[in-house]
């Protein structure tokens, strides 16, 4: 479709496809078992201790962490709040359950610890919107962006 970003994403243990779309009029129901997120959603990624955990991040600066597991609310488990624009990426660590990365339309990847309430680094290497990023050979993180760069960012040691 022009003019539109979609992302279907699954989850091994949910029967249903949840559908992340980038138009303003429409929002994004949760595949999380009814479980609501009022806001567009921009990325999934499922990680922490045994892939329990779904991290979400989309049309506000706060990535959250939500646990389907966690019976008797829809509520997310952990909310990050020092972005200062959309979420457009957050990816798990594969070898850590506590950390993740998020890119945003502020221009800064950031490292997260699920034990801590703020960012772990703040990574500024982009001059305009982060649109994607990744965990890249374990310690680095690799970005890009409207900038149009491409930018490695390495040493950042998590275990």
């Amino acid at each position: 479709m022009v003019g539109t970003q979609c992302c279907p994403r699954w989850w091994k243990e949910i029967d249903r496809i949840g559908l992340g779309h980038s138009l303003p009029s429409l929002s994004y129901n949760s595949l999380l078992h009814g479980q609501f997120c009022t806001k567009v959603l921009n990325c999934l990624n499922v990680g922490g201790e045994s892939s329990a955990l779904i991290a979400a991040g989309g049309s506000d600066p706060i990535l959250r962490i939500w646990d389907p597991h966690k019976p008797g609310t829809s509520a997310p488990v952990f909310q990050f709040l020092s972005h200062i624009s959309w979420i457009s990426a957050c990816k798990w660590h594969d070898k850590s359950w506590f950390h993740l990365i998020s890119s945003s339309y502020d221009g800064k990847v950031m490292l997260w610890d699920l034990r801590t309430a703020w960012p772990l680094a703040v990574i500024e290497s982009h001059k305009d919107k982060v649109l994607c990023a990744d965990w890249w050979k374990g310690d680095s993180v690799i970005s890009g962006g409207a900038d149009s760069k491409l930018c490695i960012s390495s040493g950042i040691s998590v275990l």
